[in-house]
């Protein structure tokens, strides 16, 4: 299911960030006179089409984090949207007219809130592949969407606070209020309380391993056989040592109060 969502949002993004380049006034000049100088009969919108299906294609079967291409359409929208804002235009008035005589783009407040959703689709989606690609479950990730739909809303109300702010503007008491509410309420929970520290080592070695707890350390020790994979719980937060060497750290998470660490050699996106 999450693959899916995977393929929709970078299809969506990748559009969006596509009609964007398509208007840029210099780029598509550019475009158009290098086509022209190498006869290559192809209008500049068709270019783009061509340029932009093989960099979806190729980000849909990558390992590349969506998270990182939404930030780039999230920055994108954001600094127009700011351009286009009367209090820009009024302090930058140059410098306002000529990026936006080269890129014609406005976007509105609810443009602005899309992308802030997108944005946050597109954590859930990152969260969950890199629990999948370590073939561990998110146990929360109904809390992980409420965390997400709590930014949502709070960005919601604040975009929509601010759609039509001009120089002159008087704070609307209770929704400022509301907002400052639901900011601390997401840094609470996201400071959720750790009653209790769990160390994971998920490890490729020979049937025949020793685990040894020297202090905070666990030391593992190869003896013999063919590899597996094996996976240890101990209570307690160590540092993992696959002889003398340290494993790297990739997740860390907590669940109902417990905090998760896993390590691990295995060649997987680290988190």
């Amino acid at each position: 299911m999450m693959k899916i969502v995977r393929v929709i949002l970078t299809l969506i993004i990748f559009y969006k960030i596509m009609e964007a380049v398509e208007n840029v006034s210099v780029l598509k000049e550019l475009i158009s006179l290098g086509l022209e100088y190498l006869q290559i009969p192809l209008a500049p919108e068709t270019f783009f089409l061509i340029i932009f299906g093989l960099m979806t294609i190729a980000f849909i079967f990558s390992d590349y984090s969506l998270q990182s291409l939404s930030l780039t359409y999230f920055f994108m929208t954001t600094f127009i949207w700011l351009l286009n804002s009367p209090v820009m235009k009024e302090l930058f008035p140059k410098f306002s007219g000529i990026i936006l005589g080269m890129i014609p783009l406005h976007y509105t407040s609810e443009d602005e809130f899309i992308t802030v959703v997108l944005l946050s689709l597109a954590f859930i989606s990152d969260t969950w592949g890199k629990y999948e690609r370590i073939n561990l479950n998110w146990k929360d990730f109904t809390l992980g969407f409420g965390y997400s739909l709590v930014v949502v809303g709070a960005s919601g109300l604040l975009f929509y606070f601010l759609k039509d702010m001009a120089l002159n503007f008087e704070i609307n008491i209770p929704i400022a209020l509301l907002l400052i509410t639901l900011s601390l309420s997401f840094y609470i929970l996201s400071q959720e309380k750790t009653n209790n520290v769990i160390t994971v080592v998920r490890v490729k070695v020979p049937l025949k391993t020793e685990f040894r707890v020297e202090g905070n350390k666990i030391r593992i020790i190869p003896i013999s056989g063919p590899e597996e994979i094996k996976i240890k719980e101990f209570q307690g937060e160590y540092k993992v040592y696959l002889n003398n060497f340290p494993l790297k750290k990739i997740l860390e998470s907590q669940n109902n109060g417990t905090r998760i660490i896993v390590y691990s050699n295995e060649k997987v996106q680290e988190v």
